[in-house]
């Protein structure tokens, strides 16, 4: 066992040798020196100093030592450390070979002071226990005792452990992230065999977890609370986040906490003083197990009251004996309000409006009043309506802002019953087609009486001889109806007629059929209020009537007996010796002219069957002296009267019920009318307006063709004066015989296309600033190129660069002037 354990010693001997650079030869001469000499008792070494730290011990030899020779506790056998004295005869060896397991005896003696010393090493001590506590963000130390010291788990230098809330402090920087931290009992150097000192203890590993997230911290903006629990604290910061009270405060409830009791300043109180912003910080507690949470800072914007115009504009109005409107006319998308009606069983509960939690805000995004009925929305009488403007966007957004108060708007009183409509049988006299929303002039309007402020949303329309036999229903969501209603003001208003409802009718459209039997033009309005089941019933003595007229429309001779249709409307019309088959100008509701064209079709006409001769008085049934005429027809905008874009000729007739009406013939002048309206290859669509207020929309089309168009332009050409080609050099080979020529050089040629080929026209011309600039052109059906010559643009001189489009010139009259450009720039 013995041998073992020297064998053992001798090879951490050698291993130390290693260490500090003696080979293993050198350490055998050593050994062989020392068997040769003998050592003599001189005295004895001894221990200066023993350095856990860098795990070496120094010996003080005497003057005439030259070796240190090292052994076990036994000192049987020494082993020679071939180490280089200091000026002071003191030697330093390593001593990491030594187990720090146990204690170890290692003697000690000098070649010639050959008496020797012992020192123990100590063992290393593995009694110190660590521990992060998670709630106080402090380590606790339990075991040994003794200096501590600390490092990083990646660091390398070690320091001791300060006071306890300094040591927090560094910890605390530490919890953002987490780290790992080292701690031991510091050593202790000896410094001599009597004090060997302590070696460093075993090295404990302390886990710093990092901080949990911060708490979501989310306010309920119809309630005006934050949303909180018990594992929370919170306390009042400044806006750069320092804090206000160094204190947390625990949340000791496991529920929402209101605005007014966590930011008390920034809330509207009943006095209304002024308010400001609060700075509220928020974290979750630390546990036995999870650390501090990081902080929410949040910012609790003022609030601000309504305006006294404000809540003087928000109002209750009733629109039946059943209804009202709460109406905020300030109200948007992006200035939202909301509103809550606490019904009398929830007052009967013990429900105000300060009991957050229980009631229910719906929004008002818009000016348009938010329609309320007693029994679809359980709005009993005495039920009390509340408005306030809405929280602007959300928590943390730039912008944000708190709900206003609640303004009281009042206690709901319904009115009385609606009444019929007063006075006698008022008709509505129009034409079919004219009623309608191109033609805001021939909507028809009437008013009725009404103790409450509604609005008319549909009249249904029944037979005036069959009654009860529905003819249809306009309504007001779909705008063929539209209603508004205002306080009677006159002096004689009672609360049956305490309101007047103005209704216009927009659109006849689908009664206007029944004006082409002369037995159904007459109907009776049966009209109905808004949320409402009460109505006013139109009787033929009383209400509303509505009186339709057949609309005139467009009847142009066509088909088999187009001919005979001509030469009765020319009889009728007086013309002489009218001869159809010479007649150059047709009817037609599509028409195509020739744009610039001196020689192509100027005009075309379009035959009108009136609806009636007369215009109506407003009286049912009965007509004015006044005959129906074309007054103006519009295009792309533009009005064209009568001698200034069309004429019109009118005779008497008949329609197919034998009803004396009238007929009316338009010579529209196309010629006339291109001088005014710019588009060219699109149909422009003509409307035709009638003295009685139709308009005959989109009657007819008139295109103006241009007659040619550059191909694939616009396209630009720039040269410098002189510069072209004017010759080439063509050779060609035929049975062996090879000619040689000349031909004109073209740089560019231009192609154009007619607008259609079968249209007979001539490019007569093409000029460029009034020089002609073309010696070749080819039509080929509707296809037509040029060649632009290159002799003639190189003797055209310019004194600076001028760039101007090319003119081609048909002989139809029409020039095109755009679409090919040319830039001649001075020769240097």
């Amino acid at each position: 066992m013995m041998k073992r354990t020297v064998k053992n010693d001798k090879n951490r001997i050698t291993r130390s040798l290693r260490f500090l650079g003696v080979l293993p030869a050198v350490f055998v001469a050593v050994l062989i020196m020392v068997g040769a000499v003998k050592a003599q008792a001189a005295g004895s070494v001894s221990v200066k100093e023993v350095d856990y730290s860098s795990s070496t011990i120094t010996v003080q030899l005497s003057a005439s030592d030259n070796l240190l020779l090292i052994s076990d506790a036994k000192a049987k056998k020494w082993e020679a450390i071939p180490l280089e004295k200091a000026y002071d005869n003191t030697v330093t060896m390593d001593i990491s070979w030594i187990s720090t397991a146990k204690d170890y005896t290692l003697s000690l003696k000098g070649d010639v002071s050959s008496e020797p010393v012992s020192i123990i090493i100590p063992r290393q001590t593995a009694g110190l226990r660590a521990s992060y506590n998670t709630s106080t963000g402090r380590v606790d130390f339990t075991g040994e005792t003794g200096t501590v010291e600390w490092r990083k788990r990646d660091g390398i230098e070690w320091t001791t452990v300060p006071s306890d809330d300094a040591f927090k402090a560094q910890l605390d920087t530490m919890c953002a992230y987490g780290a790992t931290v080292i701690f031991r009992i510091k050593g202790e150097n000896g410094t001599g065999v009597n004090n060997p000192g302590r070696r460093p203890g075993k090295e404990v590993s302390v886990n710093i977890p990092k901080k949990i997230a911060a708490p979501n911290i989310k306010i309920d903006d119809s309630n005006l609370t934050i949303s909180v629990n018990n594992d929370m604290q919170y306390r009042m910061a400044d806006e750069k986040g320092n804090p206000l009270d160094s204190e947390w405060i625990s949340i000791t409830r496991e529920e929402n906490m209101p605005l007014s009791q966590l930011a008390s300043i920034s809330m509207v109180n009943a006095q209304g003083g002024p308010t400001e912003v609060s700075y509220i910080q928020f974290r979750t507690k630390a546990t036995a197990s999870k650390q501090v949470s990081n902080i929410t800072t949040i910012e609790i914007p003022a609030q601000t009251d309504l305006t006294d115009s404000q809540k003087a504009n928000i109002t209750i109005a009733y629109t039946s004996s059943t209804t009202f409107e709460i109406r905020v006319p300030f109200a948007s998308s992006q200035s939202p309000y909301e509103y809550c009606i606490i019904n009398t069983s929830d007052q009967e509960d013990g429900i105000t409006i300060d009991s957050t939690e229980e009631l229910v805000w719906k929004t008002i995004n818009s000016t348009t009043p938010v329609p309320i009925s007693r029994d679809k929305n359980d709005v009993p009488e005495g039920s009390n309506v509340y408005v306030r403007r809405k929280a602007n966007l959300s928590l943390g957004q730039t912008g944000y802002a708190l709900a206003s108060p609640a303004y009281f708007v009042g206690t709901v009183n319904y009115p009385g019953e609606v009444s019929t409509a007063a006075g006698s049988l008022t008709w509505l006299t129009t034409v079919a087609g004219k009623c309608n929303g191109n033609n805001p002039d021939g909507f028809l309007s009437f008013e009725l009486y009404s103790p409450t402020e509604s609005i008319v949303s549909e009249i249904r329309f029944v037979d005036y001889v069959s009654i009860g036999t529905t003819r249809d229903t306009l309504k007001r969501s779909s705008d063929e109806i539209r209603s508004t209603v205002r306080t009677n003001t006159a002096q004689d208003a009672t609360d049956d007629t305490r309101y007047i409802i103005t209704t216009t009718i927009t659109s006849t459209a689908k009664l206007d059929g029944f004006a082409n039997d002369a037995r159904t033009r007459k109907m009776l309005a049966y009209i109905t209020l808004e949320d409402s089941t009460e109505a006013f019933e139109s009787t033929d003595e009383k209400g509303v009537g509505l009186y339709i007229l057949p609309a005139s429309k467009v009847a142009n001779p066509s088909g088999s007996t187009k001919r005979g249709d001509m030469i009765e409307i020319a009889q009728k019309l007086g013309w002489q010796n009218y001869n159809p088959d010479t007649d150059e100008i047709e009817y037609t509701t599509s028409f195509e002219r020739i744009a610039g064209s001196t020689r192509d079709s100027s005009y075309f006409r379009i035959k009108l069957d009136l609806g009636t001769r007369y215009i109506a008085s407003g009286v049912c049934g009965e007509f004015t002296g006044e005959a129906v005429t074309v007054t103006k027809i519009t295009a792309d905008g533009l009005d064209f009267t009568a001698g200034d874009g069309f004429t019109a000729e009118y005779a008497n007739t008949f329609n197919t019920y034998n009803e004396e009406t009238a007929m009316a013939v338009i010579k529209v002048d196309a010629a006339a009318m291109e001088t005014r309206i710019d588009d060219r290859n699109t149909p422009v669509n003509l409307s035709i307006v009638l003295s009685n207020g139709e308009i005959l929309k989109d009657a007819a089309t008139i295109t103006f063709r241009e007659t040619a168009n550059v191909v694939g332009g616009p396209y630009s050409w720039t040269i410098t004066e002189g510069t072209l080609t004017l010759t080439d050099t063509v050779t060609t080979t035929q049975d062996g015989v090879t000619t040689t020529s000349t031909v004109d050089h073209v740089d560019k040629t231009i192609a154009l296309k007619i607008f259609k080929s079968d249209y007979d026209v001539s490019l007569i011309s093409v000029t460029w600033n009034g020089r002609s600039v073309c010696t070749n052109i080819n039509k080929v059906g509707a296809d037509v190129t040029l060649d632009l010559s290159n002799s003639v643009i190189n003797q055209i001189k310019v004194d600076t660069t001028t760039t101007a489009n090319l003119t081609f010139t048909f002989d139809n009259g029409f020039v095109l002037n755009t679409g090919f450009s040319l830039t001649i720039n001075p020769a240097a």
